[in-house]
């Protein structure tokens, strides 16, 4: 899986639930508001943005999420940090999640003018393959759950009870439920502080829950009309193109500003079960872009 693949979870994960995961990352802080990065340039785009009060003050965080080593990350912060400060006149904290252990950047950045000091930038690294994952099992953190196979300490025992804890937490949202643990299975399969034989085991239990799309009521009545569909046109492939026009259908109807984008997209999911999956998602899907990322995320699976 390419690495912006980790990035786009990462992303999506702390998009879903701020006023969670922000003060693990940042102690101290305080979640406010999501704030606008559309403002920035296609080639400056941030990965998260918010508002957050820390220590009294408020203060605009941005949050990179870096999956392999990037030699350019000052840099691009120091950019992001002048262009955030000026449009939204606060000052800026820049952090770099790295969940995967790689060589991280180091703080300041600092250039010079001759001998003369020109630039020095600090901003603060969070490598969560550093974090003990018992930590936040035991204070109940549901909402960094799926973050936990990049942490120490994330033996079969305790994944498979934070498993067991996010189903009894969503068990009325069986939406949540599933990017929760999509996001965990992603993670987990490049985590390098799971054995592999964990991993399996781990990996087969959130296939279990699979059972709670396939007995949702939307999901049930979207396939039998898919299949319906396939078996109608007589096609060999009836039952995958029935679906496809299904999500084609409800992708229009949600997003019709991004359709266009996601049915390319869509083009290149093969697997029915994929396709039922995404369809519950694009129901139940909050925004545009945790859509896209659920989309991505399942090309990539």
């Amino acid at each position: 899986m390419p690495d912006q693949q980790y990035d786009s979870s990462l992303k999506s994960l702390v998009q879903e639930n701020p006023a969670e995961i922000i003060p693990r990352l940042v102690p101290g802080a305080i979640f406010e508001q999501v704030l606008d990065v559309e403002v920035i340039r296609p080639t400056m785009r941030a990965d998260r943005v918010f508002q957050v009060k820390l220590e009294g003050e408020h203060y605009v965080l941005d949050i990179e999420f870096e999956s392999s080593e990037d030699k350019q990350m000052p840099l691009r912060l120091l950019t992001y940090h002048a262009v955030l400060q000026q449009t939204h006149n606060l000052p800026v904290l820049s952090v770099v999640v790295y969940p995967f252990e790689v060589e991280m950047v180091q703080s300041p950045l600092q250039t010079k003018r001759g001998k003369r000091d020109n630039i020095t930038f600090h901003f603060d690294t969070v490598p969560l393959w550093k974090m003990q994952a018992h930590q936040y099992v035991y204070e109940h953190v549901t909402a960094m759950y799926a973050l936990l196979p990049t942490m120490q300490g994330a033996d079969e025992d305790l994944l498979m009870h934070a498993i067991e804890e996010l189903g009894q937490v969503y068990r009325d949202n069986a939406a949540k439920l599933g990017y929760q643990l999509v996001w965990m299975g992603i993670l987990l399969g490049r985590s390098s502080t799971v054995p592999l034989e964990v991993k399996g085991t781990v990996q087969r239990r959130i296939n279990m829950f699979e059972q709670l799309w396939e007995e949702d009521p939307r999901i049930r009545d979207i396939i039998s009309r898919s299949e319906a569909r396939g078996e109608a046109r007589g096609e060999a492939r009836g039952e995958l193109k029935g679906r496809v026009e299904i999500v084609s259908s409800l992708i229009k109807k949600r997003f019709p500003d991004i359709a266009e984008e996601a049915q390319q997209k869509l083009q290149r999911i093969q697997k029915p079960e994929k396709l039922d999956t995404l369809a519950e998602w694009t129901i139940s899907a909050p925004d545009e872009k945790a859509f896209l990322w659920a989309l991505d995320a399942l090309i990539a699976a």
